[in-house]
């Protein structure tokens, strides 16, 4: 009896927690959407264990080991596009190559694409806070002090480089 009870539990709650995962999914694409009612929705990729993701997850991790990820993400945005939706266990993980949506979350409405809380924790022994791992005035500081090196006029002359370009081919 007690394990019927302890199945009927479990199953309660499986259930819920997949109910509740779907309801965040559909409301985190929803919130883009209204954010940005101009975008058209990225397409979805289309996963074989819709729930959690895991089928991507260990497809990523494959081809990692084989070294064949960059050419595998290649081949995917080749099929689903610029920009697609990737379930991912805990959120819909957004997947771009599209100019437009990098200078969107760098530059036009950064503001409403807040990367920290993804990237703060899991790139900070490799890069510290940065650019590509901070928000609000911290990333707008940052931005700030790193913008004279990408002017036009610092991108077009490189004749900085022209020394130690001669020392490296000699």
């Amino acid at each position: 009896m007690a394990f019927h009870i302890a199945l009927t539990t479990t199953c309660i709650l499986a259930i819920g927690l997949i109910v509740i995962r779907f309801i965040r999914a559909r409301t985190c694409t929803n919130e883009v959407e209204e954010l940005h009612p101009e975008c058209q929705p990225p397409r979805r990729y289309p996963h074989k264990e819709p729930l959690l993701g895991a089928d991507f997850l260990l497809e990523t991790a494959i081809l990692i080991h084989q070294d064949r990820n960059l050419p595998a993400l290649v081949e995917r945005h080749d099929t689903l596009g610029k920009t697609y939706v990737v379930n991912s266990i805990r959120q819909d993980v957004f997947h771009t190559i599209d100019s437009e949506n990098f200078r969107a979350v760098y530059e036009t409405n950064w503001k409403d694409w807040g990367v920290a809380p993804a990237r703060a924790e899991a790139l900070a022994p490799f890069c510290g806070r940065g650019l590509i791992n901070t928000d609000a005035e911290d990333w707008e500081h940052l931005k700030d002090l790193t913008k004279p090196a990408f002017s036009l006029q610092t991108l077009v002359d490189l004749s900085a480089f022209s020394e130690a370009l001669d020392d490296l081919l000699d």
